[in-house]
């Protein structure tokens, strides 16, 4: 994310291979767009960093720059269909 400029890109993808799940550059250049944020949400963006940095340093965890913003408990990236399949999943 470009904080200064109030903006995110795409930097990398995440893939199924065979040995699981694994980040790569995006194959195309339109597969990195650029999205304008607002100026609520940059903010927003900023705290869950801080926070992300606190709640590994108090774990002893290493922060990994290039990890996903919004990653599993573990810190690893969620797979891409739990989405899908937890968004498709009937109210009880």
């Amino acid at each position: 994310m470009n904080r200064d400029a109030g903006a995110c890109s795409v930097r990398q993808a995440l893939s199924t291979t065979v040995d699981g799940l694994a980040f790569r550059e995006p194959k195309t250049g339109q597969s990195r767009p650029s999205i304008a944020l607002l100026p609520v949400t940059v903010t927003t963006l900023r705290r869950h960093r801080v926070q992300q940095r606190w709640d590994k340093r108090r774990l002893g965890l290493v922060f990994d720059e290039q990890g996903p913003v919004f990653p599993a408990e573990n810190g690893s990236p969620w797979h891409p269909d739990t989405f899908s399949v937890h968004w498709l999943k009937p109210a009880k």
